[in-house]
């Protein structure tokens, strides 16, 4: 199986402007660092580039597809913590990426994570709710 053009430029640190034009125009992002949705392609490639950079040692240890959806299932370090994510791509007709879901593991590591990106996600996403005591 060919390995997904988003892994590949994951694990090559390639800019993820790489893979925009594999990306519907109004993406839907699942990130666990926001309350809210993160809706449009910008919008998304913005996030990712201000967030993939505080995590290292990033590899892709399984990928499966099925049908309109392809699993990514990652590791990674933040400050010497090891953290696990699994990206759930699900394509369109067109076969560009309409929504992606990112769900990642352990809590503690996630949440300093948070912490090192947070001012930043507020000046990328000024509307998007963050904290859940956020009004």
């Amino acid at each position: 199986m060919e390995k997904h053009p988003f892994r590949i430029a994951v694990e090559t640190h390639n800019s993820l402007e790489s893979v925009a034009h594999l990306l519907n125009p109004d993406i839907i992002f699942f990130s666990p660092l926001a309350i809210t949705p993160i809706v449009g392609r910008d919008l998304v490639l913005n996030v990712l580039q201000n967030v993939l950079p505080t995590i290292k040692n990033i590899k892709c240890i399984d990928e499966l597809r099925q049908d309109n959806k392809t699993v990514l299932v990652w590791a990674g370090e933040i400050d010497g913590y090891s953290i696990q994510a699994v990206d759930i791509i699900t394509h369109g007709t067109d076969g560009k990426v309409k929504e992606l879901m990112l769900m990642a593991r352990p809590f503690p590591v996630m949440r300093l994570l948070y912490e090192r990106v947070f001012e930043r996600m507020k000046l990328i996403l000024p509307n998007a709710v963050l904290d859940i005591n956020q009004n």
